[in-house]
């Protein structure tokens, strides 16, 4: 009985480390920022596939369609069209100015002409339903990036061009169309 009352004095002396709280709080703060850390990156994996995925117009898109200049696309159903220019057509978020998608229509041979207004960074073939075409990664006059895509077809220049995170859905639908007669 009496070894037991030594062991039971004896607890209280057991050491323990002083900052024992301290390194628990770091541990959890560690796991729960590696959580976070993951979260984000997974979400931001899939709100990026989310916006790249061509059938988001399939529901919320709106054809249009230039006989004039002879292509047809869809676009966000919230966007807006404006002709600046009697070749150019604007597609824009009422919202987000800084979203634009243009198409600029000129003749075929005038693509050099074209491309000595860009500051271009990369260039790659890529193909635009069924069409080959150039995709450039220009530098704005801003400083920022955007895309802008060269498609020669039946003696037309088509530009098509923008920074917006909708660009490649809405040039997934892009097609150059023959004009309807009236």
């Amino acid at each position: 009985m009496k070894r037991i009352k030594k062991h039971i004095r004896q607890l209280h002396k057991i050491k323990i480390h002083h900052n024992r709280w301290f390194i628990w709080a770091i541990v959890v703060s560690f796991v729960v920022m590696v959580s976070l850390l993951s979260y984000i990156k997974v979400s931001s994996l899939l709100f990026d596939e989310y916006l790249s995925y061509p059938a988001i117009l399939d529901d919320y898109g709106i054809n249009y369609r230039d006989n004039r200049l002879g292509f047809a696309m869809r676009h966000p159903n919230n966007w807006g069209i404006e002709s600046t220019e009697e070749n150019i057509v604007e597609f824009s978020d009422s919202k987000n100015l800084d979203e634009i998608i243009s198409v600029a229509v000129y003749e075929a041979g005038d693509e050099a002409a074209v491309r000595g207004t860009l500051s271009v960074k990369s260039e790659k073939s890529i193909m635009v339903n069924g069409n080959s075409a150039r995709e450039l990664t220009v530098k704005t006059a801003a400083g920022g990036m955007e895309t802008v895509v060269l498609l020669n077809k039946n003696g037309s220049l088509y530009v098509i061009r923008g920074a917006s995170p909708f660009f490649g859905s809405v040039l997934s639908t892009f097609k150059v169309v023959t004009p309807k007669s009236n």
